[in-house]
């Protein structure tokens, strides 16, 4: 069983959350630089995975400078553009519910490792698959 460590220096992007009202080609653009951002930051530590992970445990560690209040729903959504990118580089078989089996979101304040931008620690585990 393998396990990766992929960090994203940034939070997702605000207009992913379903309390955003904008237009829709912000949430559009949004959503494409989200799922690069994950996707070239996963090949900056490791190649592309041979075959994807077909069950997984994800802890998702959110560092922000802040003590603000975090709706949980709300982030689990923005989350969604960084979820797809691992799709899209091979890590993740689907980000559907068979797939992640498991998910846990941490929300810690630490100004040092947040920087100015804040951080996002997706640790994946993969699972025995019951195929």
């Amino acid at each position: 069983m393998q396990s990766y460590t992929i960090k994203i220096p940034r939070l997702p992007s605000r207009e992913l959350s379903p309390n955003f009202h904008g237009h829709w080609s912000r949430t559009a653009k949004a959503m494409q630089t989200d799922k690069a951002d994950a996707y070239i930051y996963f090949l900056h530590v490791y190649d592309r995975p041979d075959v994807p992970i077909k069950k997984a445990r994800v802890t998702v560690d959110v560092y922000r400078r802040t003590r603000q209040r975090i709706d949980p729903d709300n982030f689990a959504a923005r989350c969604k553009g960084y979820w797809d990118g691992l799709v899209m580089v091979g890590l993740l078989a689907d980000d559907n519910s068979n797939v992640l089996t498991e998910v846990k979101y941490n929300y810690l304040v630490d100004t040092d490792r947040a920087g100015t931008q804040g951080l996002v620690i997706f640790h994946v585990e993969e699972l025995e698959s019951q195929d």
